[in-house]
């Protein structure tokens, strides 16, 4: 088989999945309206508040990672607006369109892209960390002492992956894949600094968790009860599905996401298909709806002014890499 093949493969699989889970979302469209129409209003003010908090946090993280990557600042207004537009593509195959920020920043800013780049790659491993203690805080809420003692084993191997090379050096390695020929990730980055990643991960899960508190106020809006075993749920099903709908390259993991949330409820809350469905499509709709809408403005004003803006030569873009001395 060719060096394609498996991923021919991986995204016939996908396809196939997206166009079951269509058909079936077609077919019992009427019972998720109906449950849809349960959802009490009185809470969607409160899960939009968290959101808020939400995008505050990882923009906190974002600015923290960016200044240090540039080693300088830009005004307020000029790193939300780059912030916000890479928002506004967040519905990219594990969110590579954020990768925007860096051109941007490149391009009106004369910040090298082979520095801010890494952020990206950062907040990623970060994320995906993040999402696995969470997965485990719910498997411990739901299963016990057996969960707690694998969550506790896989924190201390995570400690000592943390404190040793081979993190920094992975992290090395998978820049140099993610954003070709722009040379190896500098060994002096202060985006490898053990507590450069402690205090990306520790506002990472402060995130996450925010997302999974407005997932279980979700559910409580549908008609669960309210209580340890629904926000357990909560963390375990939305970040377990998630990184599910990350690791199947689709556009923001549209349709994996969905129905993996709706599958995981009904496995572990026993939730009925069309409370699921109206629970996943709720949760999807609340986190990525204002992030679009909030980016598309600075997305078009951001690229009008690069397009006024006449290219330097010592600005790099993803593609250009760096030219030996």
């Amino acid at each position: 088989m060719r060096r394609e093949g498996p991923w021919l493969l991986l995204v016939v699989a996908c396809l196939a999945g997206l166009a079951l889970a269509a058909r079936w979302l077609l077919d019992s469209l009427d019972d998720v309206g109906g449950a849809l129409a349960t959802m009490d209003p009185r809470l969607l003010g409160p899960i939009l508040g968290l959101v808020v908090i939400d995008y505050t946090l990882r923009y906190l993280r974002w600015r923290y990672l960016f200044r240090l990557a540039a080693a300088r600042s830009l005004a307020p207004r000029e790193e939300i607006a780059l912030y916000l537009a890479g928002n506004s593509l967040i519905l990219t195959p594990a969110r590579a369109g954020e990768l925007v920020r860096s051109l941007y920043a490149s391009r009106l800013y004369d910040m090298r892209v082979s520095e801010t780049a890494a952020v990206v790659l950062v907040e990623r491993v970060v994320d995906t960390t993040a999402m696995l203690a969470l997965v485990g805080v719910g498997a411990v809420l739901l299963g016990g002492v057996l969960a707690l003692a694998i969550l506790a084993a896989t924190f201390v191997a995570g400690v000592v992956l943390i404190r040793s090379a081979l993190a920094r050096s992975l992290l090395r390695r998978l820049f140099d894949r993610v954003v070709p020929r722009q040379g190896s990730l500098p060994a002096a980055t202060p985006l490898l600094r053990i507590e450069t990643l402690a205090v990306s991960f520790g506002l990472g899960f402060l995130a996450w968790s925010v997302e999974c508190v407005c997932f279980a106020l979700v559910l409580v809006g549908l008609g669960f009860e309210p209580g340890v075993a629904t926000l357990a749920g909560a963390c375990f099903v939305y970040p377990l599905a998630t990184l599910a709908g990350a690791l199947s390259f689709l556009p923001g993991g549209l349709g994996v996401t969905e129905g993996g949330i709706a599958g995981l409820l009904t496995a572990t809350l026993g939730a009925s298909a069309a409370a699921a469905t109206a629970a996943a499509l709720l949760i999807r709709a609340a986190i990525i709806a204002p992030a679009l809408l909030s980016g598309l403005a600075p997305l078009v004003v951001l690229t009008k002014l690069a397009a006024r803006t006449p290219a330097s030569p010592s600005r790099e873009t993803l593609g250009e890499g760096r030219r030996a001395a």
